[in-house]
């Protein structure tokens, strides 16, 4: 058990941790089943260059997939079949 807890303490890194706003952003999605960019700002107080990478971040992590194109692009939570 004590070896198990420290493996998980020992992978995470700043890649793979999960800030409030992460979880803000997710549990939104959850809520509503997609996210804009207009309705995290709406969440957190970040600057829009910062909201593009926290998408990213979810993105690579595949956790979230994005659709659409412009002012019609939303976020969902990404299938993992």
């Amino acid at each position: 058990m004590r070896v198990e807890k420290e493996l998980k303490a020992a992978s995470a890194t700043p890649e793979t941790t999960l800030k409030t706003y992460h979880n803000k952003m997710i549990e939104r999605i959850k809520e509503q089943g997609f996210i804009t960019d207009a309705d995290y700002a709406k969440l957190v107080r970040r600057a829009k260059a910062t909201r593009s990478l926290d998408f990213r971040k979810l993105m690579e992590m595949k956790i979230i997939e994005r659709f659409g194109k412009g002012k019609s692009t939303h976020y969902k939570l990404k299938d993992n079949e």
